[in-house]
């Protein structure tokens, strides 16, 4: 916060906004504790950004859209032709400790259902 708080004072709105807005992500991928390869990988938005501009890329195509249909067929292409392009997320050998830090602790679930 004491960055953003220094980017606005700066002149820098946009970048402070942009900090702020992706805070918590960063901060959430830090308290998993995964290793610095897959920290890396889940604590940029380029793998989203990239699969939004193949989905543009491919529906910029389409002059009139018809129905529900229509864009579920064009969004299943554009992330078929996205697929193309995607590479190995760096560190997949440690996604082993990602599903751990993701799955809640035996013990604090049974405190949780104590508190309910």
């Amino acid at each position: 916060m004491q960055l953003a708080s220094w980017l606005d004072a700066n002149g820098e709105d946009g970048a402070a906004a942009s900090l702020r807005e992706g805070l918590d992500e960063t901060l959430t991928v830090l308290r998993l504790n995964l290793p610095a390869a897959l920290r890396r990988t889940f604590a940029t938005t380029n793998p989203i950004e990239n699969m939004n501009g193949s989905l543009r890329r491919i529906a910029r195509n389409v002059k009139r859209w018809k129905d529900e249909a229509m864009i579920r067929r064009w969004v299943a292409l554009g992330i078929a032709e996205a697929q193309k392009g995607f590479r190995r997320v760096k560190g997949y050998v440690h996604m082993p400790s990602l599903v751990t830090a993701l799955r809640p602790d035996a013990s604090s679930v049974a405190s949780e259902k104590k508190v309910a």
